[in-house]
């Protein structure tokens, strides 16, 4: 590891609709410094956003931070995710080699009336060991009228109190 950060990244309180394809995406492919990777604290908030009536996905998140060392939080809460035309929120994240702490909960938003499904989620390459720190929650969501509420590819899923 070369450097130390601490990356916050926040999506709040927008209203999205209508655009040809998705409504929000957001990606992180890779944390680098100087001479390679860093080491620190990756954030990312996604809160309070009403995102409606997209050509594809409505909220989508693809978090693959290579050469990132430390502890990792993604917390999905409070959107209105309605009437897109693919998955209402997708949530990819993969190569989590060096991440030491980690925390994914999507919870208390509401996703309604999306054509390819309400929730996805593709979750895979957690090293060591093949399993997150914590487990992926999902808790307090709203999913209701979606081709499909909810698809997990992620061996450490745990839902509780959504309405489905």
């Amino acid at each position: 590891t070369s450097g130390s950060a601490d990356v916050q990244w926040t999506i709040a309180n927008n209203s999205v609709s209508g655009f040809e394809y998705d409504g929000i995406y957001f990606e992180i492919s890779e944390m680098s410094g100087d001479a390679g990777g860093l080491e620190g604290t990756l954030d990312v908030l996604v809160t309070g956003n009403t995102v409606t009536d997209n050509g594809n996905t409505g909220i989508e998140l693809s978090i693959s931070p290579y050469n990132f060392t430390g502890t990792q939080n993604i917390l999905v809460e409070g959107n209105t995710i309605t009437g897109n035309s693919n998955v209402g929120l997708l949530l990819s994240v993969s190569s989590q080699q060096d991440v030491t702490v980690n925390s994914i909960q999507i919870r208390d938003n509401v996703i309604d009336s999306n054509m390819g499904g309400g929730l996805y989620l593709w979750i895979e390459e957690w090293w060591p060991g093949g399993t997150p720190t914590n487990p992926t929650l999902v808790s307090g969501n709203t999913m209701t009228n979606n081709a499909i509420d909810c698809n997990a590819a992620d061996p450490s899923f745990r839902r509780s109190k959504n309405v489905v």
